[in-house]
């Protein structure tokens, strides 16, 4: 029993662990010719230090870990932290030091009390039950890595100047890392949009990017991979997600198309459309109760940035930013997923390549503007999925190539 008792309480230490996985960051490797690393911290910049006050966020439920960015082995693989108390707990063998198979052959130790003269009836059956209850404590251990976490993947801008095939030996870089992690499965799949390097040519990138993600995770559904419009795309391209709700039965998605919120912000009423649409959906999740995570899926961004002041892009995310802090304050579990931001350093004052901005940080947002903007406080996460096919960093801003993946219990991320 003293080894049945150290067992159980490695498996309520590792569910500890498991219960505190936040979302993490995995990074292009050699594909890419990047390393792996999260945004860096720069010099000051206006922009930056208009945004970045950081708040004490409460009853926050995705802030990351510090070491988000570099995902160990620590705490991914549960299966192997039950068995090796398993070697350090074995009656040993006559031959004595290291017992084989640790511990899998049950019926030899039967036995060797009968040679020896033992009462072997009472030997096996103390045996039996021990194992038994060793064997129930790794079932119930397994059961929250294959049935109880949904796990999703998002990426973004899928342009690699070189390519599509170039484009997917990152994106199938990235995800073998996250496998290499302890994700060996996906239950979902969002990206924000431009499968191009070009223009109008959506479909055959959505293809070479679809089969990289079914070449590392073939069990994946269509069904729970959702392909946002961008700037570089043509409405109505084969394989694009139409606007609005994607939900599953782990969780809400609402996507947010090019064509709905568009490159330049130069039609105010169709944003306005946009605005009253999500309020509308945000309204039933929370009449309804949801509690679950509800992704929001955008091609463009909503903070100020001087692509803002140049195109105009963003002037008018305040519709869209009061509907979603309006339904975060509410108590709804909101993350708001974007790409678009990868050429000419745009994000460089947020730390470039991943930004990431959780509920309670301050966020700049334009005013029906090119030139003012507001600096508001979220009350929802905001992070960019993750550039796949290039970032162009002007101010030595964090320019590697990511994906996001996030982790889901119980309906908290």
């Amino acid at each position: 029993m003293k080894h049945l008792k150290k067992q159980l309480a490695l498996f309520l230490a590792v569910c500890m662990l498991l219960s505190m996985l936040p979302l993490q960051v995995f990074a292009a490797e050699d594909a890419s010719g990047y390393t792996a690393g999260m945004a860096s911290q720069l010099e000051e910049d206006p922009l930056r230090e208009a945004a970045l006050e950081e708040d004490v966020p409460t009853d926050e439920v995705d802030e990351p870990t510090d070491e988000g960015n570099e995902p160990t082995d620590e705490g991914n693989e549960p299966t192997d932290e039950v068995v090796e108390p398993t070697d350090e707990g074995n009656e040993p063998t006559d031959e004595g030091n290291e017992p084989t198979d640790e511990g899998n052959e049950p019926t030899d130790e039967v036995v060797e009390p009968t040679d020896e003269g033992n009462e072997p009836t009472e030997e096996a059956d103390e045996t039996t039950g021990e194992e038994d209850l060793v064997a129930l404590a790794e079932e119930t251990l397994e059961e929250p890595v294959d049935d109880g976490i949904t796990t999703v993947i998002a990426g973004s801008d899928f342009q690699n100047r070189d390519g599509n095939t170039a484009g997917a030996q990152v994106v199938t870089s990235i995800l073998t890392q996250m496998q290499n992690a302890g994700y060996t499965s996906a239950d979902g799949f969002l990206f924000c949009g431009d499968y191009s390097y070009g223009y109008n040519q959506a479909a055959a990138g959505i293809a070479a990017l679809k089969d990289a993600v079914k070449g590392t995770y073939s069990t994946l559904e269509d069904n729970r991979m959702v392909f946002v419009q961008g700037n570089h795309d043509e409405a109505g391209a084969s394989g694009l997600a139409k606007s609005g709700a994607h939900d599953t039965t782990d969780y809400g998605v609402y996507v947010i198309n090019e064509d709905d919120y568009m490159w330049g912000n130069d039609n105010v009423a169709t944003i306005q459309n946009t605005a009253n649409a999500l309020d509308a959906y945000l309204d039933a999740k929370f009449t309804e109760g949801y509690h679950k995570p509800i992704f929001v899926v955008s091609h463009l961004p909503l903070h100020y940035s001087m692509r803002t002041y140049y195109d105009g892009d963003g002037m008018y995310a305040n519709y869209i930013f009061d509907v979603l802090n309006a339904a975060g304050a509410s108590g709804l579990n909101i993350i708001f997923l974007y790409g678009h931001d990868h050429s000419n350093g745009w994000d460089d004052y947020l730390g470039g390549s991943a930004v990431y901005l959780k509920k309670g940080d301050q966020i700049n947002i334009a005013q029906a503007s090119k030139t003012n903007f507001n600096v508001e406080t979220l009350n929802f996460t905001y992070l960019n999925a993750g550039f796949t096919g290039y970032y162009e960093n002007r101010n030595g801003a964090d320019d590697t190539l990511t994906m996001t993946v996030f982790s889901i219990i119980d309906g908290t991320v």
